[in-house]
């Protein structure tokens, strides 16, 4: 099932032949990946883990329409490629700490705003929003 993001207009949701479970052995790489759709022209595409019982952790964010601007990393094991209409999530060097459910999401950032700002206001965000709806989920198994 796919989700609506709570911002107008935006679309979210998974690669139809991406499976929600993903399993592969630790030391590898994994890349995730969503589709989304927005008539905003400053997205930023946010990806997001949860553990059991725990807050959703923020990983990164990164503009979708601007090859300019490298977003924001919280660890270097992370990166992300986007496009026009996809995200990528890709993690290298699995350990078991990175078993999790693994979320993505759209903001819009004004051009003048900081991005480690921005950042920490849409992981508040997302936090707060989270009860309220529903998400893809993809488990990652190692």
């Amino acid at each position: 099932t796919s989700w609506f993001s709570v911002f107008c207009a935006d679309q979210i949701g998974p690669n139809q032949d991406q499976d929600t479970e993903v399993f592969h052995e630790e030391g590898k790489s994994v890349t995730l990946e969503c589709s989304y759709d927005s008539t905003n022209q400053y997205v930023d595409l946010y990806w997001y883990r949860q553990h059991p019982n725990k807050a959703p952790q923020y990983l990164l964010h990164k503009p979708a329409r601007s090859s300019l601007s490298p977003g924001h990393i919280s660890d270097r094991r992370f990166s992300s490629t986007t496009s026009d209409t996809s995200t990528q999530l890709t993690i290298n060097g699995l350990t078991l700490a990175d078993t999790a459910l693994y979320y993505y999401d759209t903001g819009h950032t004004k051009k003048e705003q900081n991005e480690q700002e921005e950042a920490q206001k849409s992981t508040a965000k997302y936090i707060r929003k989270t009860k309220s709806r529903k998400a893809e989920e993809i488990v990652i198994c190692v």
